[in-house]
């Protein structure tokens, strides 16, 4: 069952210069843990048209060189593939992962902040999104 829910995910303290910021709605697809962490913490997984693929591919070869410049022997470490995957013609399903200490803030449509952990958030939900992509360095290579 498919449902609009008036909230969106945003950055409490203000955008910052590489936050994308939606304006339209997005579909939640599959498991999502937003409010209360499930098994491997907090997650989101969302399907997004292509124009958002292309400015998060914009970045990603800037992060990545940053990635590797923090790992031990860059010569022997790997790039992981990107956190997204082609779902249908110029749409993707994108991931995202949080720890407690760096939750997003959650708001209504009209920025009330959203505290209820029993909000039902499935797939199939419209939501909005604020986000930014930050790379993470394992022991053997950069995603």
């Amino acid at each position: 069952m498919s449902q609009t829910l008036p909230i969106s995910f945003v950055n409490m303290a203000g955008p910052k210069k590489d936050d994308i910021v939606m304006t339209d709605t997005v579909t939640l697809d599959g498991f999502q843990a937003v409010l209360q962490p499930g098994k491997y913490g907090y997650n989101l997984s969302a399907i997004v048209e292509s124009d958002i693929i292309d400015r998060l591919d914009e970045d990603r070869a800037r992060l990545l060189e940053w990635g590797l410049s923090k790992v031990k022997n860059p010569k022997r470490s790997v790039l992981k593939p990107e956190p997204w995957e082609e779902v249908a013609q110029g749409r993707y399903k994108v991931k995202f992962s949080w720890g407690e200490d760096n939750k997003p803030g959650i708001v209504d449509s009209e920025g009330t902040a959203v505290t209820n952990p029993d909000l039902p958030l499935y797939g199939g939900s419209k939501v909005r999104l604020a986000l930014y992509q930050k790379p993470y360095v394992l022991k053997d290579g950069v995603t």
